[in-house]
């Protein structure tokens, strides 16, 4: 059973409407997330969009951590730059960095959460910070 709030839906079979809720805003989109995310998630969205007119332009790691350097590398991809929508996949700092993202480029984004502890799936605020040094 599907349960529809205002900006956000839950449920077990929640993927299956990625279709009705992001085909009106573009045809084309990009997941972004973080390893464990990507795996868990990924072919889960791939599948939900494969009848529809929605498809996925690539799938990238988001980098590690939410900075200016992470989303510039992002931005350099055409696949992302292609894409009509962001499909952010993920913990907070992954969430985060596509919020910069679609911001920055003027794109609706849509979350993944894969971890019930962060609150960067509902909220509109994201968190840059500097990458570790290697």
């Amino acid at each position: 059973m599907r349960k529809y709030y205002p900006n956000y839906s839950i449920g077990t079979d929640a993927y299956a409407d990625i279709p009705m809720v992001c085909e009106k805003y573009g045809t084309k989109a990009v997941i972004i997330g973080g390893t464990h995310a990507l795996a868990a998630a990924a072919d889960l969205i791939k599948e939900a969009v494969a009848d529809s007119n929605i498809m996925i332009t690539g799938v990238f790691e988001y980098g590690g951590e939410a900075s200016r350097e992470h989303i510039d590398e992002l931005n350099s991809h055409q696949e992302v730059i292609d894409a009509d929508m962001i499909f952010a996949c993920g913990g907070g700092k992954a969430i985060d960095t596509c919020k910069v993202l679609s911001q920055e480029s003027n794109r609706p984004f849509f979350t993944f959460p894969t971890i019930a502890s962060t609150c960067a799936s509902c909220t509109s605020l994201g968190i840059i910070y500097h990458p570790f040094p290697s």
